[in-house]
């Protein structure tokens, strides 16, 4: 029988969402390391516990491997949970997706402690196997959503807490796959999933690419029915949390049988328990320079093709979360996460100034680590604005105390993005640069005790010595995240 949840507890899930969410990160992958952030984020696992996977659609598919998670889904007490998929493919029906489990190990005879939920196998394509979520602009934000109902599988009602264990990588239609997606076509039953792929405007599963010409519409339907489920899990006496594990990064999802070779290098595990900041998180480190045998172009591409970024604008609209967050890292100092945390803390102490679109756009654009002088010039040649339009936007920021001339007075004045105000070179000593296998280094003592070495951009260290780039600017840079701690 279809069930429907009339009544959803929203007030505290929007006040929660006020505060800048923490994402906690450690490069290394492993069953230690799942159990490591989901014990940082200090949110234990209660009552019947599912933990959302992607069974993946064949075995030469990039999903999380039953070697990787076994051990902490069953210190969970967990039971892995999916939904049969509305394409025709490997797993469209119940009995050939229990046969996909099978082969792929997601069993007690695999050693999970629990058989796997196919959570609408009840009736896959019928309201049997259907739990209905009201989406409305009450519990939007205002936002008046594309349908009015979200249509889960219905064995989500028989869980209390629900751990969303995704993998992050590209996808074919969405951009890229994280928490968001694993939510949200990955919980609907099949009609859900025609309706997020139409955008409402169709119901019929086999015809599920009837109406998908609307590409943002998609993204938007996938970010608010996983808001919906969101909210389900925040009412009394339930709760849920979000894992994004980076590794087999491909450009395409783990519904693809044949997928590209991933040609990005693993990153690590993130945890959160706001899904939007964790998404986002992931893309950050996606946005990061590619380096030799680090080709982070071709899954840029594909989430640039698909403008998969919409679900993170959309999912912030409507109120499930928010793209600001601080980056924590369980791991020892680590170079590979310096530009993301040094951008975390930027947005933490910028998030409440008034910028406009095209100022916040060039700002992560430098943020990321794009290498070239902040310059009217450079500035209007990137943003395709007149050099006029350019120096605006620049003594706006510098007025704002965003950026800061390098050296006052120049004849053609080049900028710093300001991350602390305070002057960090009164905790920093020794300072040198030095390079390693053609890649320069920042090294100094902290507090007097504490070496550091951070990987900076070559054109950073030859403005550093020819004098060009002032010391405190270049520690502001490349350290203020270790000031704040």
């Amino acid at each position: 029988m279809k069930r429907t949840i009339l009544s959803i507890a929203m007030m505290a899930v929007a006040t929660a969402m006020m505060a800048q969410a923490n994402v906690y990160f450690t490069k290394e992958i492993s069953a230690e390391s799942l159990q490591k952030v989901y014990e940082a984020l200090g949110v234990p696992a209660t009552g019947r516990v599912a933990v959302k996977i992607s069974t993946g659609e064949s075995s030469n598919s990039n999903q999380l491997r039953p070697a990787l998670i076994q051990a902490f889904v069953n210190g969970v007490d967990g039971t892995l949970v999916e939904c049969n998929t509305t394409y025709s493919g490997s797993r469209s029906t119940t009995a050939n997706h229990r046969n996909q489990i099978r082969q792929r190990g997601y069993t007690v005879a695999g050693g999970f402690k629990y058989e796997l939920d196919l959570m609408d196998s009840d009736g896959a394509d019928s309201a049997a196997g259907e739990l209905e979520l009201p989406m409305s602009a009450d519990n939007m934000n205002g936002v008046t959503p594309h349908f009015p109902n979200a249509v889960v599988g219905a064995h989500m009602a028989n869980y209390d807490f629900m751990i969303n264990l995704a993998h992050f990588k590209g996808h074919q239609m969405g951009g890229f796959g994280g928490v968001l997606k694993n939510q949200s076509i990955g919980m609907s039953a099949r009609r859900g999933k025609a309706l997020i792929h139409s955008a409402g405007r169709n119901t019929v599963s086999e015809q599920w690419m009837r109406y998908a010409d609307n590409q943002d519409g998609f993204l938007e339907s996938m970010a608010e029915v996983a808001n919906a489920i969101h909210q389900y899990f925040h009412q009394e006496g339930k709760n849920i949390i979000y894992i994004d594990v980076m590794n087999n990064i491909s450009v395409d999802c783990d519904c693809n049988g044949r997928p590209a070779s991933p040609q990005m290098k693993d990153v690590g595990i993130l945890a959160s328990t706001d899904p939007v900041a964790l998404d986002q998180a992931c893309l950050d480190f996606v946005n990061l320079p590619s380096t030799a045998g680090d080709n982070h172009q071709p899954l840029l591409n594909r989430i640039r093709q698909q403008h998969g970024t919409h679900i993170i604008e959309h999912a912030e609209k409507i109120g499930l979360g928010s793209p600001s967050y601080t980056l924590i890292n369980l791991d020892e100092a680590d170079t590979i996460v310096t530009t993301i945390l040094n951008k975390s803390f930027f947005w933490q102490k910028a998030s409440s100034i008034p910028l406009t679109e095209r100022q916040t756009q060039m700002l992560n654009l430098f943020l990321d680590g794009y290498e070239a002088k902040i310059t009217s010039k450079a500035w209007a040649t990137l943003a395709k604005c007149s050099k006029d339009t350019a120096i605006r936007d620049i003594q706006d920021l510098v007025s704002k105390n965003i950026l800061i001339e390098n050296m006052p007075g120049a004849k053609r004045p080049s900028y710093s993005i300001v991350y602390d105000a305070e002057d960090l070179t009164q905790f920093f000593s020794e300072v040198s640069i030095t390079e390693e296998n053609g890649i320069p280094y920042l090294h100094a003592l902290y507090k007097g005790k504490k070496p550091i070495c951070e990987r900076i951009l070559r054109l950073d260290a030859d403005r550093y010595k020819k004098g060009d780039l002032p010391l405190s600017n270049l520690l502001s840079k490349y350290c203020s995240y270790m000031v704040t701690k």
